[in-house]
């Protein structure tokens, strides 16, 4: 659990509260839930996240992880902003430093009373290089 005192120029002042818990369970599943909590100058009431994900590690260079979430404010007109689901493949590649995430996402968003909640898919592509000394490296 972190709390966090904080002041930023697109939010004003305010606090947060992160959590974050992992299960192991088994060589290749690991269960995590996260959960934040925001109380700023700009959030209709209490600014909220939750995000539980699968991780699967399917050999040592690959892994999957499946993810479920949802999002809101407490005072808002619709107070559950936006939920869904997300999938990662993720892949080493080329060095032992260098991977490559395929992602999907399908999430339903609304912000106002007015508005019917409509399909949004997400697809994209990130990279990652890991830098440093770590203890199996080279």
């Amino acid at each position: 659990v972190t709390p966090q005192l904080f002041w930023q120029d697109s939010r004003g002042k305010g606090v947060s509260i992160t959590s974050t818990f992992d299960v192991a369970a088994t060589e290749t599943w690991l269960f995590r839930h996260w959960v934040s909590a925001v109380e700023d100058d700009v959030s209709e009431g209490l600014d909220w996240t939750t995000k539980l994900t699968a991780f699967q590690s399917v050999n040592p260079k690959t892994a999957v992880a499946w993810s479920v979430f949802a999002s809101g404010e407490t005072e808002r007109e619709v107070p559950l902003r936006d939920y869904g689901l997300e999938i990662r493949y993720r892949k080493r590649i080329l060095r032992e430093w260098f991977f490559v995430e395929l992602l999907g996402s399908l999430s339903y968003p609304r912000e106002f009373l007015e508005e019917e909640r409509e399909r949004n898919i997400g697809v994209g592509i990130e990279f990652e290089l890991q830098f440093g000394e770590w203890p199996n490296r080279r």
